[in-house]
């Protein structure tokens, strides 16, 4: 994904592939690049946490003021994505929701790209499978509620395309 600036001035992303485990990094730096796998600013790789997941391929965004969101497009119980938030104040990141079609009927699978903000205040994305015809997907994302599913709001597949998913 891109570099993307935080509230707090540092610069925050994420890498698809890392060295220790091959299944991607989250890395920060300050303006002038301080950045090494030794530093503080070196975040964590994925695939280390119970039911982690893997590969990220978006950008973060930061609706509410030190907090961080982004999706994963593999990795989970079902290997079919994640949600997940990083707090900047502790450093934690936390995995919110690990999509999981069809045991959720109409669920989004493999989210690529990156959320954003609406005007109505969720978070909005695509999935390139799941939904009612297995075809992707419109979701949107309560950050407010996070330990609320995400919904979906289209199912591609009758009509308007099918397997939507940002360049990466």
């Amino acid at each position: 994904g891109s570099l993307f600036q935080t509230s707090n001035g540092s610069f925050y992303g994420m890498a698809n592939i890392d060295t220790t485990y091959g299944q991607g990094s989250v890395f920060s730096c300050n303006t002038t690049g301080n950045y090494s796998e030794g530093d503080p600013s070196y975040k964590w790789t994925f695939g280390t946490l119970v039911r982690d997941g893997i590969s990220p391929t978006g950008n973060f965004i930061e609706p509410t003021p030190g907090i961080l969101f982004a999706m994963t497009p593999s990795g989970g119980s079902t290997n079919q994505g994640t949600i997940f938030m990083v707090d900047l104040s502790t450093g934690l990141r936390t995995n919110l929701y690990e999509f999981s079609y069809p045991l959720v009927p109409d669920d989004a699978v493999n989210p690529r790209g990156s959320f954003f903000k609406a005007s109505n205040g969720l978070l909005y994305a695509t999935s390139t499978l799941g939904g009612l015809y297995n075809r992707g997907t419109i979701f949107s994302f309560d950050y407010l509620n996070p330990g609320n599913p995400p919904i979906t709001v289209y199912s591609f597949g009758a009509s308007g395309g099918s397997a939507p998913r940002n360049p990466y």
